[in-house]
């Protein structure tokens, strides 16, 4: 499940602040500085990034799918002019949820209360191989132990995008939110905070606990994945981008995760079709592509999406 929690896990940047965490972060930006960059530099060449984008039309009603990376670097940017096209056209922007103030206080029901910690759920050998790979990347683990195991496997996600160079900052879905509140686009969510959240909480049985924390990888191996994975991106090689989803999620996290989230989506998107407005939807790239994505269902009900490539 690893890579679909890294498409899911923006929803837990602030986790830093709250774990305190131990590592020096890289120097990163305020979500606008990409809007500010699309602006100011251009003279820059276009990004090497090959957009994952559809167009979708239904009677008077257009709608735009975008595939998406949550966590981005400052060379995504400036975006295809079609990209920005598209979405400057578009009457409101939807993505997958729109962040909530009291985070924070959701955030808690992945803690441990009253001095428990995850010691007591996994075994010696578990904990012994979560302490090494925290000490690899500076996480302090008496603040990690405090944390549920879904959690924790989303901290060591975090870590490796940060060491790769990744932030959220540059993140497509922030560039898109900072976008539409400059212009005062209408913004609307496919999902809800805690419908996300509830995906995450209390996942695992205690077996799969264990099995998921002992997959963790070396700091090494997981900036590897990261940087393959945003290769594929950049690249718009969906079947190697499904690929990698696919074979790091078991079947039933898949369909809960993915298939089934899909299944809603579409059906929201469906409505945007019934409308006379033209709607810019951008969520992770695992929700767009492959046979179980927005754009296979949607060819499925009859709908024609194009592919948007210039």
């Amino acid at each position: 499940m690893k890579h679909i929690i890294k498409l899911l896990f923006s929803l837990f940047t602030i986790l830093l602040l709250a774990v305190g965490c131990s590592s020096e972060p890289k120097e990163t930006s305020t979500p606008k500085e990409p809007a500010k960059k699309q602006e100011t530099e251009e003279k820059s060449a276009t990004s090497s990034l090959k957009p994952l984008l559809w167009e979708v039309k239904h009677g008077d009603a257009t709608v735009y799918l975008f595939g998406t990376k949550h966590l981005g670097k400052p060379e995504y940017y400036p975006l295809p002019s079609f990209v920005n096209d598209a979405f400057t056209s578009s009457d409101t922007l939807v993505t997958e949820i729109i962040e909530e103030a009291n985070m924070e206080n959701k955030l808690l029901d992945f803690m441990y209360k009253n001095g428990e910690t995850v010691e007591s759920h996994i075994s010696p050998e578990t904990a012994t191989h979560i302490k090494k790979r925290a000490e690899e990347y500076g996480i302090d683990y008496n603040m990690l132990k405090i944390m549920n195991p879904e959690m924790i496997g989303i901290t060591f996600t975090q870590m490796s995008y940060m060491a790769a160079g990744y932030s959220p900052d540059f993140g497509l879905d922030s560039y898109f939110t900072e976008e539409a509140k400059k212009t005062e686009k209408k913004h609307v969510a496919l999902e809800t905070m805690d419908s996300q959240l509830e995906l995450l909480y209390n996942q695992y049985t205690k077996n799969e606990a264990e099995q998921e924390l002992m997959k963790i990888k070396s700091k090494e191996e997981a900036i590897a994945e990261v940087k393959e994975f945003a290769a594929n991106y950049l690249e718009g090689n969906e079947e190697a981008l499904m690929k990698e989803i696919i074979e790091s999620s078991n079947e039933e996290q898949y369909k809960s995760v993915v298939y089934d989230r899909n299944i809603n989506m579409t059906k929201k998107v469906e409505e945007y079709l019934k409308t006379d407005k033209t709607y810019f939807v951008a969520v992770g790239a695992a929700h767009v592509i492959g046979k179980d994505g927005m754009v296979a269902m949607l060819k499925e009900k009859g709908y024609s999406p194009m592919k948007v490539e210039k």
